[in-house]
């Protein structure tokens, strides 16, 4: 009371109390009405195809759809993909339909939904378990369901778009496969050469010491302006983040096992026909709970405690990380077990951490990334915590793909428009198995680079340690090859002499029943244009000095092979029919992908 007394007596000292709370309360919220005023527009759309804003509302239904039909098969990837090949289609492909004059008539789809040849989705959706077969009337009577509500009805036509663009690209490959034909002179000039055998001197370019090889960073800038195509960069970010893991606290195990101690005591005495019951209840793994041993593989820790215990007593709890197991030795009315075996009811349980341990962990990773600035703080912070840095580079492809991640929440704050170098993520759980253990952690992250799609340079570490390692081979290359230009000078060697000759790693190979297709060579990699000079030579004459991406090589040619006689040059033809088919519609459907202007935003969703 007095206190009160004293403050209505000085009004100045409520006045001065109310300035502070609403100056405290503008500060405390300056940041939300800032970010108000400011915010730019929410994204709404996961992506554009050939101008056309697919909105996130529109491609969750129609995941939501294809899931119905498919998770019986295919995982939720196979679906994201097939769902995104599905508006391709539509929209990349809708100009081709309207200039070649394709369309789907209503008497088609009403084939493709209650016809002769209704789609295989449906088909596999309403087949019946027992027979195998699919079950029409099964599926009508579904349609008829539908057809009763909007929403049905809504949903029926968004099946018939979704067919009748099916429709038309069935059309549409079935049209471009059949313009292409393969002409008798097309089929000879293809037919394939027959396999020959070779013997080969290769000298690597790891034979020359690399301090022995001075590279000018004016030489990697050269190399580098002539394959900027080889080195171009895509888009990536990169970042370096700490686990926090969550584990149970003193007071989580104490409750544990005190509750552990009272269902062993219920367990014990359960009758006998009740056990399954009870365990099926009790345990949180319901996959087994009846287990058999003999007296040769029973292990050990129960072993013990067997031979001290009646036949309802319950042995454990063994402890295995945070798994703990209880045992009880049971017996089956109508199989009674004989004396070597032992059967046993088990109960598994695992340590729940409370949501106070939870909330507590979240605390500290997010306290961790309190006042870090730069990746230099960062660092030096973990250090001091003793806590593992761990680094990774992920590009914008990988997070558009690989979607079932358990870092995916992680991957989409990297790539939301507003991350920008050196900021700290918010604390993210993150839970995964493996080897069979599950890890669950709270993980915060720091960005430490961006890229943007674009030209290689040689800031780049990976792209200049690729350039200097090109330019010191070119140097190799020369000095490999003047070497052997001077063996070549002196005397028609053979390729056993030269190597003797050479001398520095120099080695001999042979390879039997090369084929024309091939473009490996045992010990040698990649050799395109070695063996295709292989097969221009004659029996017994060798190639020139030739370079590949890991060292020199000279061919021989030293025996003939025929052809077997039971390959059908019909199956042959119409394998290369087939071929140049597929080519042609891959090479299509990639320039409709490049006119498309695709800009796939999932990943920041999904």
């Amino acid at each position: 009371m007095r206190i009160l007394t004293y403050i209505r007596k000085k009004k100045w000292l409520i006045n001065s109390l109310l300035a502070i709370c609403l100056v405290a309360f503008f500060l405390s919220n300056t940041g939300s009405l800032i970010e108000i005023y400011f915010r730019k527009e929410p994204i709404t759309n996961v992506g554009t195809i050939a101008g056309h804003k697919i909105s996130k509302h529109t491609y969750q239904e129609q995941f939501n759809k294809e899931k119905l039909w498919l998770k019986k098969h295919k995982p939720n990837e196979y679906i994201h993909s097939y769902v995104w090949s599905k508006f391709f289609k539509k929209y990349a492909y809708k100009k081709t339909y309207e200039k070649l004059g394709l369309q789907v008539s209503k008497e088609e789809i009403i084939n493709i939904m209650q016809g002769n040849y209704i789609v295989e989705d449906i088909r596999k959706a309403f087949t019946d378990q027992k027979t195998g077969k699919f079950d029409k009337n099964k599926w009508i009577n579904y349609i008829k369901e539908l057809s009763e509500t909007p929403q049905g009805r809504r949903f029926l036509n968004q099946l018939e778009d979704d067919f009748a663009s099916e429709r038309l690209a069935k059309k549409l490959a079935y049209l471009l496969q059949e313009s292409r034909q393969i002409t008798e002179l097309e089929h000879f000039c293809q037919l394939p050469p027959e396999p020959i055998n070779i013997r080969y001197l290769y000298i690597p370019y790891t034979s020359i010491a690399n301090n022995s090889i001075q590279v000018s960073t004016k030489e990697e800038q050269g190399y580098l302006d002539k394959h900027q195509q080889k080195y171009q960069q895509k888009e990536s970010r990169s970042i370096q983040y700490v686990n926090f893991p969550i584990v149970p606290s003193k007071e989580n195990v104490k409750l544990f096992k005190k509750k552990l101690n009272a269902l062993a005591k219920e367990f014990s005495a359960i009758e006998q026909l009740k056990i399954n019951i009870f365990v099926k209840h009790h345990t949180d793994n319901q996959e087994e709970v009846l287990v058999t041993w003999t007296k040769e593989n029973i292990p050990a820790i129960i072993k013990s405690q067997l031979e001290n215990s009646g036949k309802d007593t319950v042995i454990g709890p063994i402890q295995d990380g945070n798994n703990y197991t209880l045992y009880r030795l049971v017996n089956t009315p109508n199989k009674p077990l004989s004396k070597e075996e032992y059967q046993f009811a088990k109960i598994e349980k695992n340590i729940m951490v409370s949501q106070d341990t939870i909330d507590e962990v979240y605390r500290s990773a997010t306290d961790f990334g309190i006042d870090i600035k730069n990746k230099k703080q960062w660092t030096e912070k973990a250090k001091k915590e003793g806590l593992e840095t761990h680094k990774e580079t992920i590009s914008i492809e990988e997070v558009q793909l690989i979607r079932d991640t358990p870092m995916r929440e992680l991957y989409q704050w990297l790539y939301n428009n507003d991350t920008k170098v050196n900021n700290i993520s918010p604390a993210i759980r993150v839970k995964y198995t493996t080897k069979d253990v599950i890890k669950d952690n709270i993980t915060v992250a720091i960005m430490t680079e961006k890229k943007e799609a674009g030209k290689g340079t040689l800031t780049d570490v990976k792209v200049k340690n690729s350039v200097h390692t090109q330019v010191a081979n070119q140097h190799k290359a020369k000095l490999i090859t003047e070497k052997l230009e001077k063996l070549l000078s002196e005397k028609d060697f053979s390729l056993h002499q030269l190597k003797k000759h050479y001398t520095d790693n120099a080695q001999v190979y042979e390879k039997e029943n090369l084929q024309f297709e091939d473009n490996e060579l045992p010990y040698v990699g990649l050799a395109y244009k070695a063996i295709g000079s292989a097969f221009g030579l004659q029996v017994g004459k060798k190639t020139g000095i030739i370079r590949t991406e890991e060292g020199i090589i000279i061919i021989e040619r030293t025996e003939d092979k025929d052809i077997p006689e039971d390959i059908s040059m019909n199956e042959y033809r119409k394998e290369l029919v087939k071929k140049e088919k597929d080519i042609q519609l891959k090479a299509i459907d990639e320039f409709l992908k490049q006119q498309a202007n695709i800009k796939d935003q999932r990943y920041l969703f999904y």
